[in-house]
């Protein structure tokens, strides 16, 4: 099993928009970002963006209307409500 930590975005990203596109880390590897619009599957591992890091989250549940917020479980256990810029581990 592969456990990921949180991934630093390199200054100067896509990162901060709500669109989609390709990113790059801080190590130089490319990463497609899906919008914070395009919802993400539910119980899947996932890379969500905060603050200009990739940080590891499950989607919990489904949601009403698309526009909802969603929630997500980090893997400390915390749960953060939101719409994020998402991709795959």
């Amino acid at each position: 099993m592969t456990t990921v930590t949180a991934i630093p975005m390199k200054p100067g990203n896509v990162s901060g928009s709500e669109g989609s596109g390709n990113a790059t880390t801080r190590h130089g590897e490319s990463v497609w970002i899906n919008s914070n619009g395009v919802l993400p599957p539910v119980d899947c591992p996932l890379l969500i963006e905060l603050s200009n890091v990739l940080v590891p989250a499950t989607r919990t549940g489904f949601i009403a209307k698309k526009t909802d917020a969603m929630e997500y479980r980090l893997p400390n256990g915390a749960l953060i409500h939101g719409r994020y810029r998402w991709t795959y581990p």
